[in-house]
């Protein structure tokens, strides 16, 4: 072959113009060097208001917060503290500590490699080398999965792209564990289907790992979905003919526990952290009717990503589940083709249509489907979060629609129904919303003509195919699908300057110079919403934040330094904050290891609170800070016979693993939560801890000078530990079985 023909290969390779098509989509991030992160979102609070750019008038996503303020800044915390120490169970960076988990702290990111780029590279090309690929990988798996259906190309080509860019992943682009969990469910349906269909072993094993890895990744929810939309396709395969498949299918029901019993870790971890929370459980949104506009028109509601829309419900842009209204009329074709043909006996377009009803009943409370809300499972999960079943049937549908067009198989009746529908659903739409096209909203109208434009240009090319099916139609296709999916995507496309990347400010940088082996606290006379979490990014240990699993016993240790609204806040949202009612004189802030009280809106009129051990040490423009001459270290010791308590100078070795000598008789203290996870040792013997003031690790050590080991050693980690380990070994084992067997046989 000649260079010249390998290239024209590779070039015009769809799976080339997928990755062309992601770096497009992220030119900003891959050409312009900016940051794929909403932290400009800090620039509307003090301090970092005072930095704001002179040009700045919102925020580039308005929307991603969580990400911004919570989750951003603690993968940054649990990759500063695995490069540093290996991979603690514990972290000190939040409150007085707090279990390090699969869910917030992200202790299974590890295992998707682009997170390892957060050890040795600086936290904003990280995040952003972590969130790029997702789009694509969702798009890979898709055009993977769509082999199964069709032998074309460019019709797989158009489902990759529906996949790999539609709203519910863009969207949600920024919490990666939402769409990265669930992007890679087509490669796991093509090892299922490739285990059961041809008894592939390696296809099983394959399943397995991924299914068990995806555990991982930390988010529950969208594991139901998963779970649920891959036991939808196998119920359909087994279906055609039962007898004859039981076998494979207990076989496969084998490799699924195998998954199971892989992501035991994280399952247990979560199960036990969970049974934790405090509270009601939320109340469950259905999804309004009126948000079946966004599959035609996904801005018809405003500009969300600018704080500028008119929500039919709550936040409407996390229900956008927009794939492109090509991919829409092609999926409402190929449900005709499908019924009239009767082609029950394809398993994935049967079980497209399946998953579009359940996940559509599920997403909007239609009966009887809405009463599955009542099991736990799938009462824990948002209806929002079913939309992506939508998207998923509506891609497979509208491939095998293209596929059977493009072989004489659908007539011009079916796809004349498939676009009319279309075409009369945003003629509904454009009259009820007509007052738009004459507004002073550029953004709505402008997005509408757009819409509008591309419906009309997608419908008169599928009818041309009806004519004479033409490469170069179907090609068009694709084109006009990225032109559509990327022109919508690109405005929730969070690309900042790096130096709007979490910016520093005097009073930040006076807090990383004095701070180190204390804690701040961030005090708010007025406003419930700080990102509290933000400081870590900093090397700045707070003690307030966002509280993931609503920890009653530090609230209940805080007392009548939290005012009730503070404490509803918390009890709505899990974001904790402090200062309405705060007495810097309380002990407990003592121990708390609190050194500084850092007053962010007090930068103008600022009167110290009146204390005899709190001394006003910073004055700037973006805030106030007092001392604690009183803060006691991390540890220390309350005497056997009364009195003030003695600092203990020492600096842990690991977070969730200590050493240190201490001197009784008296009660030595951990400024951390107590727990019985928590293995203390005294001269190398077992000790009994206890809880000091209802909150705080301690334990009785008699007089003289003692060797006091301390460590981490949750139950269900190390039985989580212990069964995945386990299941890895049965697996590996089977591996091997398969690899000798294949040898033999070859």
């Amino acid at each position: 072959m000649t260079w010249r023909r390998a290239m024209a290969r590779v070039f015009g390779h769809p799976v080339t113009w997928l990755v062309v098509l992601v770096l497009i989509f992220f030119y900003k991030e891959a050409f312009l060097g900016r940051v794929f992160s909403p932290a400009d979102l800090l620039f509307d609070f003090q301090p970092w208001s005072t930095v704001r750019p002179p040009a700045y008038q919102h925020p580039s996503n308005a929307l991603r917060v969580d990400e911004a303020f919570i989750f951003l800044p603690r993968r940054d915390q649990i990759a500063a503290d695995v490069a540093r120490f290996g991979l603690p169970l514990w972290q000190d960076h939040n409150f007085a500590g707090t279990p390090n988990t699969f869910s917030i702290n992200f202790l299974g990111a590890f295992l998707y490699p682009p997170m390892w780029a957060a050890l040795v590279l600086p936290a904003g090309v990280a995040t952003t080398l972590l969130h790029i690929p997702i789009p694509l990988i969702a798009a890979l798996c898709m055009y993977l999965l769509l082999g199964r259906l069709t032998g074309r190309r460019l019709v797989r080509l158009l489902g990759a792209i529906a996949w790999g860019l539609n709203g519910y992943f863009v969207v949600w682009l920024s919490a990666f564990f939402l769409p990265l969990t669930l992007a890679v469910l087509p490669l796991l349906l093509y090892l299922a289907a490739r285990f059961l269909n041809e008894g592939r072993g390696w296809a099983g094993l394959g399943y397995a790992l991924l299914l068990g890895w995806t555990f991982y990744l930390g988010y529950p929810p969208a594991e139901v979905v998963l779970i649920t939309i891959v036991a939808i396709y196998v119920a359909a395969w087994l279906a055609v003919d039962l007898k004859a498949r039981a076998k494979r299918w207990l076989a496969f029901v084998g490799l699924s526990g195998l998954a199971i019993g892989l992501a035991a870790l994280p399952i247990l971890t979560e199960v036990s952290q969970f049974s934790r929370l405090v509270g009601n459980r939320a109340v469950v949104t259905i999804l309004p009717i009126k948000d079946l506009q966004t599959f035609l028109f996904p801005n018809i509601f405003g500009n969300p990503t600018a704080l500028d829309w008119r929500a039919p419900q709550g936040n409407y842009c996390e229900y956008v589940a927009y794939f492109g209204s090509i991919p829409l009329m092609l999926a409402l074709a190929g449900l005709i083709a499908w019924f009239v043909r009767r082609d029950f006996q394809i398993p994935f377009v049967t079980a497209a249509v399946v998953t579009g009803v359940a996940t559509f009943g599920l997403a909007y409370a239609v009966w009887p489907l809405s009463l599955l809300q009542r099991i736990p499972l799938f009462g824990d999960v948002s209806p929002s979060r079913w939309h992506i079943g939508v998207v998923f049937a509506g891609v497979l549908l509208a491939v095998y629609g293209l596929d059977a067009l493009l072989s004489g198989r659908i007539s011009i009746q079916m796809l004349g129904i498939a676009a009319a529908l279309v075409l009369l659903g945003a003629a509904v739409v454009l009259m009820t919303h007509r007052h738009d096209l004459v507004g002073s909203d550029h953004f709505i109208r402008n997005d509408e003509i757009l819409r509008t434009v591309l419906i009309v240009i997608g419908a008169a090319a599928l009818l041309s195919l009806l004519r004479a099916p033409s490469t170069v139609v179907v090609a068009s296709l694709s084109l006009i699908l990225a032109i559509d999916l990327v022109t919508f995507g690109a405005g929730f496309n969070p690309a900042i300057k790096p130096a709007e990347f979490y910016p520093a400010t005097p009073a930040l940088h006076y807090l990383q110079a004095h701070g180190s082996g204390y804690r701040v606290l961030v005090a708010r006379t007025s406003g419930l919403l700080w990102p509290g979490d933000a400081l870590p990014m900093y090397g700045i240990d707070s003690v307030t934040g966002y509280d993931h699993f609503h920890d009653a016993s530090y609230v209940a240790m805080l007392g009548s330094n939290m005012s009730a609204a503070e404490r509803a806040f918390w009890q709505h949202s899990g974001y904790l904050t402090l200062g309405q009612s705060l007495d810097l004189d309380s002990p407990v802030l003592n121990q708390l290891s609190v050194k500084y009280a850092f007053y962010p809106d007090q930068a103008a009129d600022f009167s110290p609170p009146g204390s005899d051990h709190w001394q006003l040490v910073y004055v700037g423009a973006d805030g106030r800070i007092l001392e604690n001459q009183q803060a006691l270290p991390r540890q220390f010791m309350m005497p056997a016979a009364g009195g003030a308590a003695a600092p203990i100078q020492h600096t842990a070795q690991r977070p969730d693993r200590d050493q240190l000598v201490a001197a009784g008789p008296g009660r030595l203290v951990w400024s951390k939560p107590f727990s019985k996870d928590w293995t203390v040792t005294v001269d190398g013997r077992s000790a009994t801890t206890t809880s000091f003031d209802g909150y705080f690790l301690s334990l009785d050590i008699p007089a003289g000078s003692h060797q006091i080991a301390l460590a981490y050693t949750p139950a269900d980690y190390l039985l989580g530990a212990l069964v995945s380990a386990m299941s890895l070994i049965v697996i590996g084992f089977i591996g091997l079985r398969l690899r000798m067997r294949s040898r033999a046989w070859s």
